[in-house]
This record gives structure tokens, C-alpha cells and sequence, in this order.
């Protein structure tokens, strides 16, 4: 039996460009401050913590930062009190934020196998490929 949770970034935002093509929103964001960054790294802690472990994460751009950030294990088991990895996994889209991940130890490094999708015409390219 397989589930999958999804979650929205805990802030309300507004549409990047050209996305309202696609979609009326709402809109979410994970962060564009530290103090929201913070906030959402607890959500989604205390999320896995009720609700995991998880055997793979899916994450789409401001979302990618966050498991980048969440997959160190001075994070999830230093800041957090977590026992174990909080997922086996990553799969990462169009990433965006790296500019956050000053407060992760690893440099943005991955502590989990990861597959990374990117669009050669995005204007975060050059974000994603830090990520």
C-alpha cells in the first residue's frame, strides 16, 4: 500500500512569472525570509515527525532548499531530535533558494541518493544547478 502527502509551502505568496498561464493559485511559498525559512523547516519536521518515514521526498522549486537543507543530518538529528533520515530519497525539480542553504553544514550537498530535473530554459537554471 503506497500513500503520498502533499504539502504547500506554510506562507501564502505571490505568482512567478508566466505562472498564472497555468494555474489561478492559490500561492505558496517555503520562504523568503529567514524567519519563514524557519517556519517552514519546522512544519515540515513536525510533519515527518507525525505522519513518516518516508522512503523518497519529491520537491519543487523553493521546496528543493528545504530537503536539501532537512536531508543534513546536523539538521534533522541535531536541530530536530530525529532518530533516522527523514526520507531514502529525493527527487528535485526546477529548483530554486540556494542562496538559504548557508545554514546547512554540507553546501548543499545531498546526504541522500538524488535525481535532479532541470529545464535548460528556466531563469533559475543557474539556482537549480547549485542545488
Amino acid at each position: 500500500n503506497t500513500t503520498c502527502d502533499f504539502l504547500h509551502g506554510p506562507h501564502m505568496g505571490a505568482p512567478s512569472r508566466g505562472l498564472k498561464l497555468f494555474s489561478n493559485g492559490p500561492w505558496y511559498r517555503w520562504g523568503s525570509s529567514e524567519e519563514e525559512l524557519d517556519k517552514s523547516l519546522e512544519y515540515v519536521a513536525d510533519y515527518v515527525k507525525k505522519n513518516g518515514p518516508y522512503a523518497g521526498v519529491y520537491a519543487f522549486s523553493q521546496g528543493v532548499a528545504i530537503v536539501t537543507i532537512l536531508s543534513n543530518p546536523s539538521i534533522w538529528r541535531d536541530r530536530f531530535g530525529m532518530v533516522d533520515i527523514p526520507w531514502k530519497f529525493a527527487i528535485l525539480a526546477c529548483g530554486g533558494g540556494s542562496a538559504r542553504l548557508s545554514r546547512s553544514s554540507n553546501n548543499g550537498k545531498l546526504n541522500v541518493p538524488s535525481f535532479h530535473i532541470k529545464a535548460m530554459r528556466d531563469i533559475h537554471l543557474p539556482d537549480s544547478t547549485i542545488l
